[in-house]
């Protein structure tokens, strides 16, 4: 599978970039959508360095003190 070429693009200012993903988003339909938010969920969780594997996922129940 060859990897797509990444594309630089430069705005004019800082509203352009907000309405690219806008125009973006309404060409999508809702699923596509769905699917992007979490693939663009992950990148920036790998790129801030969280790593789901050391997180404690166990839960535990316990009686409260004050009762």
């Amino acid at each position: 599978m060859k990897a797509k070429k990444r594309i630089i693009t430069i705005y004019k200012n800082l509203d352009d970039p907000y309405v690219d993903v806008m125009l973006t988003g309404m060409g999508e339909t809702p699923r596509e959508r769905f699917d992007r938010f979490f693939e663009i969920r992950k990148k920036f969780e790998l790129f801030i360095g969280f790593d789901h594997s050391t997180r404690d996922r166990t839960i535990k129940i316990r009686k409260a003190e004050w009762i």
